[in-house]
């Protein structure tokens, strides 16, 4: 409303931006910068997600090699301690050196200290674990740990990627994130460049005055630059950055699975075969030296030896195959929950 003039005139005017009602300039370009906000928190937590289950996943793997190597070294240190027994008996009795009977302990203690030392990491791995997913240890993860197998990477057992990059664009939790942050940011880029716009508003007026007057008002603003032209700068430098986040994110996710896809094949190849024959070739001259000491055919410091051997090679599958699973982990985190079925049937 205009009230001036002489004390017998009144105007009444309404003005209404023409802009704004089109959803165009400053109005319109709020209401997209807040849709894309959403879509980016939206991929946000779906992100968030994605990375909890993967950390869950890294963290029960380890768990299950510390405990399993921890199984083997604690029944390897029971056989030792069984037959040291024999063995002080046989010291006792001055039918044993004390040089071979001291060897032999001191081997004894070196299996000792490795048990210990796994028992340590199996502890702190279900301690990571429980801090992951948010358990209490001693109560919800009481006893031995599960044998699942990590969960394998879909795909070609043939070297090289099947990395398709319009399913990592639409799927991948981390492309999304920095697709929608990409989105945002240009979407403010247009929001700042809308404050350039002239603003218009057109509206009725009407007089009353002797006789009444009936018109209508045309309002037009122009911004100055400099009331406008930093804000676009700034944007414009934001987008450009979150353009070049997408674009190192994509050559990260590509060389993490080329990465990946070669470690999986060679934990696999020592897990099934050169770590297990040489466990299993060290196991076999385990028992025999044990049985060749039980009848007194085998001497003293042979039981030493293959004990030391045996202690010191006793988990080299079981980190292979821990290898293995982190590795097929690395691959599934590389290529997107498509290649986690156990994370798709979770989320659903």
């Amino acid at each position: 409303k205009d009230f001036s003039g002489d004390s017998d005139l009144v105007n009444a005017l309404a003005a209404f931006d023409l802009i704004g009602l089109l959803g165009l300039g400053p109005a319109g370009a709020e209401e997209a910068v807040a849709e894309t906000q959403v879509e980016a928190a939206r991929a946000a937590l779906e992100d968030a997600a994605w990375r909890a289950w993967l950390e869950t996943e890294r963290a029960l793997a380890q768990w299950r090699a510390a405990a399993r190597r921890t199984i083997r070294l604690t029944r390897l240190e029971q056989q030792a301690d069984l037959d040291l027994r024999r063995v002080q008996i046989l010291a006792d009795a001055g039918r044993l050196g004390r040089s071979p009977s001291e060897a032999a302990e001191g081997a004894a203690a070196e299996l000792t200290r490795r048990l210990s030392i796994a028992a340590d990491q199996a502890s702190s791995a279900r301690a990571r674990l429980a801090a992951v997913v948010g358990l209490d240890p001693q109560r919800d993860l009481e006893g031995d740990a599960p044998a699942t197998p990590a969960p394998r990477a879909l795909g070609t057992d043939e070297p090289g990627a099947w990395f398709d990059l319009d399913e990592h664009l639409e799927t991948h939790p981390s492309m999304r994130v920095a697709q929608r942050t990409f989105e945002l940011r240009e979407s403010q880029v247009r929001q700042a460049a809308a404050d350039a716009w002239p603003g218009v508003a057109l509206g009725p007026r009407i007089g009353f005055l002797d006789p009444t007057q009936i018109g209508g008002v045309l309002r037009i603003t122009v911004p100055f630059p400099s009331s406008w032209e930093g804000r676009l700068a700034a944007a414009i430098e934001r987008r450009d950055a979150a353009l070049e986040a997408y674009e190192d994110q994509l050559h990260l996710l590509q060389t993490a699975e080329l990465d990946a896809l070669t470690r999986v094949g060679t934990a696999t190849s020592r897990a099934d075969g050169a770590s297990d024959d040489v466990v299993q070739s060290l196991i076999d001259e385990w028992e025999a030296a044990r049985a060749g000491f039980r009848v007194q055919r085998t001497p003293l410091e042979q039981w030493t030896g293959a004990l030391r051997r045996l202690s010191m090679r006793a988990t080299w599958d079981i980190d292979d195959l821990e290898r293995r699973d982190l590795a097929a982990l690395d691959l599934v985190a590389s290529r997107g929950p498509m290649a986690a079925p156990l994370f798709m049937e979770g989320s659903r």
